[in-house]
């Protein structure tokens, strides 16, 4: 092996370290995970995420899920959001020109959001603590989970069913998308619940 190629092994590897280094910076500088145990109630995980949400400068709604939690934060606030949760966005700058809907997702343990589908939304997902299965197909079959931890970032594209649920203590995810027809974006009525564990429709 040439000593150019030696020292372009060694930079790759630098490289590789150093995005791992930022991967784990993006979840850990959260400092979600100090106080909570997988015990912990529902109305304490509230409070301390909305707490360290409101730390970092966000402003939020909080909405309470038979699965968990979810805190929207203003729309206006949606680049700060893709800045302290994607690795400074450097990944996703140049996909998520306009980025909408941020929210940080709070899932109890053995629980799952429902097996659903958007047509205009474009969704990206990072697990910032636990471990969560992730169940996609492009059918309305469920199929077997896949496992992200934390620091894994999750693509969510248009017509993609999919479902998340938590397989260890609480899972926290931030989640950021970006409307696929900007004169049309994605609400409520964008989705399409498949399959729900809670009755729901």
């Amino acid at each position: 092996m040439t000593g150019l190629a030696v020292v372009g092994m060694m930079v790759a590897v630098l490289a590789l370290i150093l995005l791992g280094v930022r991967m784990r910076e993006a979840y850990q500088n959260y400092k979600i995970d100090k106080e909570l145990g997988r015990d912990s109630p529902k109305e304490m995980v509230a409070e301390h995420v909305s707490i360290s949400l409101a730390e970092k400068g966000f402003s939020m709604s909080e909405i309470s899920k038979p699965w968990g939690i979810e805190f929207k934060i203003q729309e206006s606030q949606a680049s700060k959001f893709l800045e302290t949760f994607f690795e400074n966005g450097s990944l996703l700058q140049g996909i998520l020109l306009h980025p909408a809907g941020p929210k940080i997702l709070v899932i109890e343990e053995f629980r799952r959001l429902s097996w659903h589908v958007h047509e205009r939304k474009d969704a990206y997902l990072r697990v910032l603590r636990g471990e969560v299965n992730v169940y996609v197909s492009w059918s309305d079959i469920e199929p077997r989970p896949s496992k992200a931890i934390a620091g894994d970032l999750i693509r969510i594209p248009p017509l993609l069913r999919h479902r998340l649920g938590s397989t260890d203590g609480w899972a926290i995810l931030a989640e950021i998308s970006r409307d696929i027809d900007p004169d049309n974006p994605s609400d409520d009525s964008d989705e399409r619940r498949i399959a729900d564990d809670f009755g729901r429709d």
